[in-house]
Order: C-alpha cells, then structure tokens, then sequence
C-alpha cells in the first residue's frame, strides 16, 4: 500500500470533512524525517515518533526508556548515545534518521535507577531535565560509589528540594553524598567536573 510521507494533518483533516485528497506518487527514496528536516520544524518527539513506528530499533530503544523513565526525549537520545544528558551531539543523526544507541548502557541504566531512587523517597521532580543532567553528570564522572549515594538519597531525602539549575544540584549531591559521613568529605563537584573537562579535551585532541 501507500504510504504518506508528508501532509498527514492535512490529509486527517481531508478526510474527517469528507473531502477528496489529492496525492502525487513519489519513487524517490528521501525518509520522512528527511523531508520534515528540510521544510517543517519538527520536535524531537515527532522525530522519535516517526522512526519507531517505521521499527527502526534504536528509535524504539528510546521510546522504551523514555516511557520507563519520564525523561525528555533530548536526554534519552544523549545518554543512549553515549553522551552527557546535557550534551546535543546526537541531535542531527536523530533527525537525520542515522541515530544509533551505544553498546553499553550502564551511564543511561543508572541515571535511570537513580531517578527512581528518588521518586521513591518523593521527589516526585526526578526525572526533569536539571536534575537528570547532574545525575548524568555524576554517573559520568565515576567518583561516587551509586549503592552508597542510594543509600544517601534514602537517609537524606527529606533535605532534597528544588533547585534552579545544575550547579546547584551538584552541591546538594555533594552535600547528600558526605552526610553523616565520617573522615575527609568527598569533594564529589570538583571531581566530577574536573574529570568531564579532561575527558572532553582528550576527545578534541583525537
């Protein structure tokens, strides 16, 4: 059968009121996201939509985790990817349709257990984009033992609140992670960034 690679709005609304649909036949072999990128603006969500139900397996790699976790889209595609929640290198090769997930999954899995943690113990806001980016962060960096940062989460919660950005996330990880805890703080913040910046000049050098 055919299949619509553009004007669905207008074709749904066609035959809603009844209307006749006029249609061209195209051969050519450009994807729907392909078409979308060049003319309409659409959202990540459109995208991975789009793509999942075509059954490329990587889009509906994200679909899932995405649907388990409550994460926007933008940050699923990243830390699948390979990347910093934050980041936005894999953008393109979403829209473009060439996207593929890493081989491991531990980053994104963890992210992912964390943010249960804490929904758990009632922060209910765990899994907005500030948040996940200082999780993401954190698991990235490899300085924090996570099962004893669970176990903080769970000591601690009631000390968690909102915060206005990323930074200030970090400095409430920090605090929760070296409460209560005896001998030299861990100065989880410095380290973390500290680890990141090497790691992101490396890849430049390459």
């Amino acid at each position: 059968g055919l299949e619509i690679k553009d004007g669905h709005h207008r074709f749904n609304v066609a035959a809603s009121l009844g209307l006749p649909v006029s249609y061209i036949v195209s051969n050519d072999s450009a994807s729907i996201s392909e078409l979308v990128l060049s003319t309409n603006n659409w959202s990540m969500d459109d995208y991975l939509h789009s793509n999942a139900r075509n059954g490329n397996k990587n889009y509906i790699a994200v679909r899932d985790y995405k649907e388990r976790t409550g994460i926007n889209t933008s940050q699923c595609v990243s830390m699948l990817g390979g990347e910093l929640a934050s980041s936005s290198n894999k953008s393109n090769s979403f829209k473009s349709g060439t996207y593929k997930i890493c081989d491991n999954f531990y980053h994104a899995e963890t992210v992912a257990d964390l943010v249960e943690v804490l929904q758990l113990y009632g922060v209910y806001w765990a899994n907005t984009s500030s948040v996940v980016a200082s999780l993401s962060r954190i698991v990235s960096g490899g300085h924090a033992d996570i099962e004893q940062f669970k176990q903080k989460i769970k000591s601690n919660a009631s000390l968690i609140t909102k915060k206005q950005n990323i930074s200030l996330y970090a400095d409430l990880w920090q605090e929760i992670y070296n409460r209560n805890t005896k001998g030299q703080r861990l100065q989880l913040t410095f380290l973390t960034n500290e680890t990141i910046k090497d790691r992101q000049l490396f890849a430049n050098k390459i």
